[in-house]
């Protein structure tokens, strides 16, 4: 994944991907967007999506524990707040 502005980049970058990986036509996202309901992530998506997260940001919020994220917008504010407690640390 190419290095990316934005956390928000990076979760699209990293949401889109899966989806083309899994053979769905990648819409628009928004961040209402349930994960599994709407774009149709299933747990392997998911964890693909973690994975290049953590390859493209450095961080892993799921790491130490397992937060509840149902949609897109939820998703990209957990990185946000990973990313500024990693910078922190």
């Amino acid at each position: 994944m190419p290095p990316v502005e934005s956390t928000r980049d990076a979760v699209l970058a990293a949401v889109s991907g899966a989806m083309s990986q899994a053979g769905r036509e990648v819409a628009e996202v928004h961040d209402s967007d349930h994960l599994g309901d709407t774009l149709k992530l299933s747990s392997l998506d998911f964890a693909v999506v973690v994975v290049n997260l953590e390859t493209a940001l450095g961080v892993d919020p799921f790491r130490t524990a397992a937060p509840r994220v149902q949609t897109f917008g939820q998703l990209v504010d957990l990185y946000e707040k990973a990313r500024v407690q990693s910078d922190e640390d």
